[in-house]
């Protein structure tokens, strides 16, 4: 147990990086659309900022996460064909849950807005359940 709880918070990080990592890109992509200058040594800082500025997201991720693999723990006993994929499905549908949730809870989606956001961020939630499903132990 202490095992699984330690691979579901380096689960969350990895999300929370991947979403930040994202976050930083559609920002950039946003000013290059602009034409406003960035130059490649402004990037880490930018990325840096967004780690520091998006932590109330990671919270966010670690109840959505930890729910999403409890979940998948039980519906990978009944639906056997998707157990291989179970935690990597539950990363992603926990992350878009969690979005709509923020969205119908405050009218605004902050993070993940445009399609292209939104896709990013339920990867990086994917990307934190394949971590989940590769690092735990085999049951």
């Amino acid at each position: 147990m202490p095992r699984t709880i330690f691979m579901w918070l380096l689960a969350t990080l990895v999300t929370y990086l991947a979403a930040s990592a994202s976050a930083t890109m559609l920002k950039l992509q946003g000013f290059a659309k602009t034409g406003f200058p960035v130059l490649s040594e402004d990037v880490p800082g930018m990325f840096i900022s967004d780690i520091q500025g998006l932590w109330q997201y990671g919270l966010v991720l670690l109840i959505a996460l930890g729910v999403g693999f409890v979940v998948a723990h039980f519906a990978k006993k009944i639906l056997t064909p998707l157990s291989a994929v179970a935690y990597i499905i539950a990363g992603g549908a926990a992350v878009a849950a969690a979005l709509w949730l923020i969205r119908l809870a405050v009218g605004i989606m902050p993070i993940g807005e445009s399609p292209i956001g939104f896709a990013y961020q339920v990867g990086a939630g994917a990307l934190g359940g394949l971590f989940f499903q590769l690092t735990r132990k085999s049951r």
